[in-house]
């Protein structure tokens, strides 16, 4: 199932979604990400299947959308079916103007 950027916005609000960013751990580190996202990269999202099961609704996301779709594709053949693939990515995010927590900066 695919979610729009703005939607995602709303559900953020709302406390109702768990956010997966696919992307790799440096994209996510210094390229900054949604506020309460986790990390999970998306060659290893299977690993992470048991922990995310419990979650009501799971939004991924990535660069612009191609690497989420495969998550949640991936999310899907094992039985998870409130995954949904944030359209278009951080590229759609950033075009409706919804926030980014800042990047990561090493101490």
């Amino acid at each position: 199932m695919k979610l729009a950027a703005q939607h995602l916005a709303v559900l953020i609000d709302r406390d109702d979604v768990c956010i997966v960013d696919v992307r790799s751990a440096a994209e996510y580190r210094d390229d900054g990400h949604l506020p309460g996202a986790i990390n999970i990269p998306v060659q290893t999202i299977l690993a992470h299947v048991a922990s995310l099961a419990g979650y009501a609704s799971i939004a991924c996301i990535c660069a612009t959308g191609t690497r989420s779709k495969s998550a949640v594709r991936l999310l899907r053949s094992v039985g998870i079916a409130h995954a949904y693939d944030v359209v278009g990515g951080y590229a759609a995010w950033h075009e409706a103007k919804c926030v980014v927590s800042p990047r990561v900066v090493p101490a």
